[in-house]
């Protein structure tokens, strides 16, 4: 009669234990582990200096998802998933600023070299010397 009872006793602590982890999901190391990289990355591509705004919201909800990935592993999972997305244009404003100073320093240098060939081609029509006149 003990046996029964204890086989069920173990079959429901069992069934117990197996809700208890279904019901509380594992931290999410992927997403977390992601958000780090592309805010990491963001931080080195010079992001702080040309879009603060989305790196510091990654960064905070990077630190949140920190924060929660024990206690509320589902929260946690979408804020490192915002954290990357929020990197991941703060990565992409950041290269487009660059370029776009890249493409203003090329065309001030182009704008330059026309300027100096433009003085150079005035100066030799304007020159009276009798060398630039064929020696007449």
């Amino acid at each position: 009669m003990r046996q029964p009872i204890l086989a069920a006793a173990c079959a429901a602590l069992t069934g117990i234990a197996l809700a208890g982890c279904a019901s509380h999901p594992p931290a999410p190391v992927a997403e977390l582990t992601r958000a780090h990289t592309l805010v990491g990355q963001a931080q080195a591509s010079d992001a702080p200096r040309y879009d603060s705004v989305d790196l510091t919201a990654a960064q905070d909800k990077l630190q949140q998802a920190d924060a929660d990935a024990q206690s509320n592993p589902v929260l946690a999972d979408q804020l490192a998933h915002e954290a990357s997305v929020d990197a991941e244009l703060a990565l992409a404003r950041t290269r487009a600023r660059k370029a776009q100073e890249s493409l203003g320093q090329v065309n001030d240098s182009l704008a330059a070299l026309r300027e100096q060939t433009n003085h150079v081609a005035a100066s030799d029509g304007q020159d009276d010397t009798p060398a630039s006149q064929g020696g007449r």
